[in-house]
């Protein structure tokens, strides 16, 4: 993926391409030479990781960073975050600047979870533990008898280091 700023301007992009901050889609202005698909079909693939990826000028471009530059007239200065940590989902209110350790703190429970809680485990010794990184600090709690009370203190933690960006998912 192309993370440098792309030769591509604004008016460029706007002559391409029509966001529509509602849907958070993307659509060709007039179909692209060699095209099969119609220019009734949102401009480019969604990726198995659910990141919609657009053909471009040479290069693949996330569909958030081009939403970015549609709305805003500039590249993203770091990282663009989807507040409800869907990939997909592109619609304008779903979109933030974050650096990279605020986009970290709005990810979702890693898969591998098995205590159900983000940031929580279990340890051989039958007790709950929980963490929270934030600024290269990692904050550790615990033990704690159950999961949920390992679970709220760190998302009190969470709250006071990530502020909007912490997420309990």
């Amino acid at each position: 993926m192309n993370n440098k700023q792309p030769q591509i301007t604004q008016n460029q992009l706007r002559e391409l391409l029509r966001y529509d901050p509602e849907t958070g889609l993307l659509w060709w202005m007039r179909r692209k030479s060699g095209s099969r698909y119609p220019i009734t079909v949102p401009a480019g693939v969604t990726r198995k990781d659910g990141y919609r990826v657009i053909g471009l000028n040479y290069g693949r471009h996330y569909g958030h960073h081009l939403a970015w530059l549609y709305m805003t007239g500039e590249w993203p200065e770091n990282e663009i975050d989807h507040i409800n940590g869907d990939p997909s989902d592109n619609r304008w209110v779903n979109l933030r600047a974050a650096t990279h350790a605020q986009n970290l703190a709005n990810k979702k429970r890693e898969k591998g979870n098995v205590s159900g809680y983000k940031g929580v485990w279990l340890e051989q010794n039958n007790k709950y533990y929980c963490d929270v990184r934030a600024n290269g600090i990692k904050v550790r709690g615990g033990p704690f008898l159950t999961a949920e009370a390992a679970f709220a203190l760190r998302e009190a933690i969470a709250k006071i280091l990530h502020g909007e960006f912490a997420r309990s998912e």
